[in-house]
């Protein structure tokens, strides 16, 4: 019965500490000094655990998507417009544009072709998702 008692304290504190490190298992297996085996046996055994860890996850993935959007967006000055240009703070990240559209714009053909040579022959290879 101890060995539950902890348990129910060890859950909240891996919960908490697990936000703290952006979802890192591992740190926060060993912050705890619990086994990860542990860990996904508890996800595995208690769906409120599940639940508040995947909550926990789903926050950090929305933060990590705001700040992509950010990105993408970039920052204006606020100051902005100056002779009717936007002034940027930070100006887009073309980069980050890039990677969206690959990653979210696929169904509208943002994706890339790949060329592949074999020796002699030249192979066109599509990628199909």
């Amino acid at each position: 019965m101890a060995q539950a008692k902890d348990q129910d304290k060890l859950k909240p504190e891996l919960i908490e500490e697990i936000r703290k490190n952006y979802g890192n298992v591992s740190m926060t297996c060993d912050l705890l000094d619990i086994s990860r085996t542990t860990y996904y046996d508890w996800l595995k055994k208690d769906p409120e655990f599940k639940r508040r860890i995947s909550e926990v996850l789903d926050f950090r993935t929305d933060r990590v998507e705001s700040k992509l959007m950010e990105l993408i967006d970039g920052v204006e000055s606020e100051n902005s417009p100056i002779n009717g240009q936007k002034v940027y703070v930070k100006p887009p990240d073309v980069s980050a544009i890039i990677f969206y559209l690959k990653t979210k714009g696929k169904h509208r053909g943002y994706t890339e072709k790949q060329e592949v040579q074999l020796t002699d022959i030249n192979v066109n290879v599509k990628v199909v998702e």
